[in-house]
């Protein structure tokens, strides 16, 4: 249960970082347009 639990904070930072690094790469996109 512990290695679940682990493994599952480990998923929460990716899919944290996978949404930051969107934002990145969006926001000049958007702020281009504007």
């Amino acid at each position: 249960m512990d290695k679940f639990n682990v493994r599952r904070q480990e998923l929460d930072k990716l899919h944290a970082w996978i949404l930051i690094l969107i934002k990145a790469a969006y926001l000049p996109a958007i702020q281009a347009d504007i």
